[in-house]
């Protein structure tokens, strides 16, 4: 393998002369080679604009100030800055980006620069100067759980299909992503353990094949916790959709005001109610400092599912098992039904 990836470099003549364009794809190569697809993926689907407009642009001349010439930042850094303002201002033939898309696109340039100088390829860039666009999240939404059961009644009437992807939104502290993921079995079961080693549950943990921090580059895996109420309904849900902005306008569509984000939001503030430490409700939303992430091991999921299992939604004919029957009923009374196509 050293010998194969000591081939693929190029001579340093062709170093000198290297545009961003030819940077990128050996750097994705690299990644590709290494088996991460998903942050090959993230690189291609950030910077097609930045690409089209900047790639034939020499590598070393972008990243090197000449303060004898008066540039004093590498000239990167201005490019970016111009770039992210056309964007946000739709002056590249598309509507203006949201601040968050703009950024993907400023982090996704920014890393393949330094993975070009720890390559030595160009001088490290000082980017002090990159001015990311602010962004904010806003509030948190959060519906009690009155609200959330009532609405996912309504919605089993209009849309049975839709009524379990919520309920593992909500019952697994998921992002709307993460929910398309699991659904499609995405990755692997993998069983928990009491303190003695023994399993307890041997499907009682998913590790997602991909999600929001690994396309980003970020090494660190995303382990869902299934309660038993969990399971059930992911027993029964059916792979509908495969985008997120499918997903997202199903249920908006169906009357669950917010999107399905909200029950995320919600799920977290329920279990903080319910006396979870918060440092057990940031585990199983999944949220990792860099550097921070303990192995599989070293985590007591067990008593982090115990945790999980706290949240419910169970109450009268809300429950995954009449659901299921429902979609049983329907496929049943109309066995040449159609299947609804996946929405790409």
């Amino acid at each position: 393998a050293a010998r194969r990836k000591l081939q693929a470099q190029p001579s340093l003549a062709s170093l000198s002369r290297q545009t961003i364009a030819e940077a990128m794809a050996d750097m994705l190569r690299d990644y590709v080679m290494q088996g991460r697809h998903a942050t090959a993926k993230y690189f291609q689907l950030a910077t097609p604009s930045f690409m089209r407009l900047h790639g034939e642009a020499e590598l070393i001349e972008t990243a090197t100030a000449d303060p004898k010439r008066g540039r004093y930042a590498p000239p990167i850094v201005a490019i970016l800055n111009a770039h992210a303002t056309d964007l946000r201002a739709g002056h590249l033939g598309q509507a203006g980006l949201s601040p968050k898309t703009i950024n993907n696109t400023l982090i996704a340039v920014q890393r393949l620069f330094n993975w070009a100088h720890a390559q030595g390829r160009c001088p490290a860039v000082a980017w002090s100067g990159l001015k990311k666009l602010p962004t904010r999240r806003g509030t948190p939404q959060v519906r009690s759980l009155t609200t959330i059961r009532s609405t996912l009644t309504r919605i089993a009437k209009s849309d049975p299909d839709l009524v379990p992807w919520l309920a593992l939104n909500y019952l697994c502290c998921l992002r709307p992503s993460e929910v398309i993921t699991l659904v499609h079995r995405r990755g692997e079961f993998l069983p928990v353990r009491g303190p003695s080693g023994r399993i307890i549950k041997s499907d009682g943990l998913f590790r997602l094949k991909s999600h929001k921090g690994l396309w980003r580059g970020e090494q660190y895996e995303r382990l869902v916790i299934l309660s038993d109420e969990a399971l059930a309904w992911l027993a029964i849900a059916r792979p509908v959709w495969s985008r997120l902005d499918s997903y997202s306008a199903a249920a908006i569509a169906a009357g669950l005001t917010g999107g399905p984000s909200v029950l995320r939001d919600s799920a977290s503030s329920h279990l903080r109610s319910a006396g979870v430490a918060l440092a057990d409700v940031e585990a199983c939303l999944g949220h990792v400092a860099p550097g921070e992430w303990r192995s599989y091991a070293a985590i007591p999921w067990h008593s982090l599912r115990k945790s999980m299992a706290r949240i419910t939604l169970r109450s009268g004919p809300l429950n995954a098992g009449s659901v299921g029957k429902v979609l049983s009923g329907i496929e049943m009374r109309s066995p040449r039904r159609p299947q609804r196509s996946l929405k790409k």
